[in-house]
């Protein structure tokens, strides 16, 4: 069972920081296990990210420190060094790093032009050139490791069945099924330099509803999952040395207005080999293999708490759909409606689709920040379709209302939902397929103000497995000369 206790504050992690920033007299980086000396201005803090030099950071992963290979171009502030077939992307007051023109992640802190020199965080660069990255807070020194500068992995997965065993307090083990799946695809799941969709093309959408009648039958499949809104997150150090981030989020969920709780959400435990932006609150991008089923502590509005199944993925790919969108636009179609290819950014706008099953009312609703709008071909529920004679236009922000009368089965009968029943709802769009796991609720009367969600009680973290501030800064010093050079 995966217990979790409400004992982490943001005085501890403060006193941690306060801690950790009083003992690092200087920040330093190593590459190779040689020490950086900083030519082009000194690291300093920012939001609790190492901000370094940009042109010390290239040249010390051997970047060419020339014109040709560091570009500097004044008009929109932007960055673009070369090294091999890799080309980085970046500019000031910008968060995202660009990697052969394809979005490769988003810094925690915008890159940053201070008197007249960029700064930013190592980590995503490093990354993005295919380094290994770590840090010795005994020393306040960034490690880089350029030995896994390739797209090729040393990571072990069996090795994850510890770690899954460890952080379920033994109730999963990862299948053999499973460990196979990863072994074929094992670059795809743990290359440090992947793709931020490496798994594209490979997975399957699984609904909550078939994960959570037989997760099993799932051990062998690479699952898509759009919505896990994230909860709680940490980042630790493996056994191995490789990082490893573990999160706890849940999709869906409806309020029961007769109860006045929220119910029906599904809960997932979600291990992913690397480091990534994600954070509390963020609506994320996951590609993984369902390989069991755990528990969760959760505690209501009111108080108290009590257990709700929860479902342990591995995964691939684990980026917020914010950071992830960029990447589907360049990807192929996903789909062929009424001979039309579906791009695949429109992912994005149909995870932003809402159904509501009621004795109420019925709607889909749409909320998007891709596209303003979409057409409904058709919807099915268990097998009753329903196929308007004209497609239903749903525009941003609006609803479209529909009579679930209207989904007939072969026989012609309508369909007729149950009390308190969950139901996949499948939905043909002009933008792509999607299936989503809605309740029926019966209100029995004017619908009541919603409580709020149950959450996840937190975990104490163990020393070492903070919540990502794994690199101390130093004071900036003054710097003169243009942004990147000397």
């Amino acid at each position: 069972m995966k217990k979790l206790t409400a004992i982490l504050s943001t005085s501890i992690i403060a006193a941690t920081l306060f801690t950790s920033s009083a003992l690092a007299a200087e920040l330093k980086m190593n590459v190779n296990g040689n020490a950086v000396d900083f030519k082009y201005g000194s690291p300093f803090i920012e939001n609790g990210s190492s901000l370094i030099p940009l042109r010390d950071l290239l040249i010390s992963l051997g970047v060419p420190n020339n014109d040709q290979s560091i570009i500097w171009n004044g008009t929109d502030q932007s960055v673009t060094a070369i090294k091999g077939e890799t080309t980085i992307k970046l500019a000031v007051g910008q968060k995202e790093i660009y990697k052969n023109g394809k979005l490769f992640r988003s810094l925690e802190v915008p890159a940053k032009n201070v008197d007249g020199r960029v700064f930013l965080p190592a980590r995503a660069v490093a990354e993005a050139l295919g380094n290994k990255v770590g840090y010795d807070s005994t020393t306040s020194t960034v490690l880089i490791d350029s030995s896994a500068a390739s797209n090729t992995t040393t990571f072990d997965p069996s090795d994850l069945s510890e770690i899954i065993s460890s952080g379920t307090n033994n109730t999963v083990r990862l299948p053999a099924a499973s460990l196979s799946l990863l072994e074929a695809n094992k670059e795809l799941f743990f290359a440090p330099n992947r793709d931020m969709i490496s798994l594209k093309g490979k997975t399957s959408v699984v609904t909550d509803v078939e994960i959570k009648k037989n997760v099993t039958k799932y051990n062998n499949t690479i699952a898509e999952k759009m919505d896990i809104t994230i909860d709680l997150i940490k980042e630790y150090t493996g056994s191995s040395g490789e990082t490893i981030t573990e999160a706890i989020g849940h999709t869906g969920g409806k309020i029961d207005y007769l109860s006045e709780k929220w119910r029906d959400a599904t809960y997932y435990q979600v291990f992913f080999v690397g480091t990534n932006n994600v954070k509390k609150g963020d609506v994320t991008y996951v590609n993984g293999v369902p390989v069991g089923q755990t528990t969760v502590n959760l505690e209501n509005f009111l108080g108290v708490q009590f257990e709700a199944p929860m479902y342990v993925l591995v995964a691939g790919n684990f980026y917020s759909v914010a950071d992830a969108v960029d990447n589907l636009k360049e990807s192929t179609s996903i789909t062929e409606i009424n001979g039309e290819k579906v791009p695949a950014v429109n992912e994005q706008a149909l995870r932003n689709l809402n159904v509501y099953l009621n004795n109420v009312k019925s709607e889909i609703k749409f909320v998007s920040t891709v596209v303003n709008s979409l057409q409904v071909y058709s919807i099915e529920i268990d097998g009753y379709i329903y196929k308007p004679a004209q497609p239903l236009e749903v525009i941003e922000s609006s609803s479209q209302e529909f009579n679930l009368n209207l989904l007939k089965n072969s026989s012609g009968k309508s369909f007729l939902p149950t009390k308190d029943e969950l139901y996949t709802v499948k939905l043909q769009t002009s933008i792509g397929d999607i299936s989503k796991s809605v309740t029926y609720l019966d209100f029995g009367g004017k619908p009541k103000t919603a409580p709020g969600l149950d959450v996840p009680v937190e975990k104490p973290y163990t020393p070492g497995q903070g919540n990502k501030q794994d690199e101390i800064k130093t004071p900036a010093k003054p710097i003169e000369g243009d942004p990147i050079h000397g």
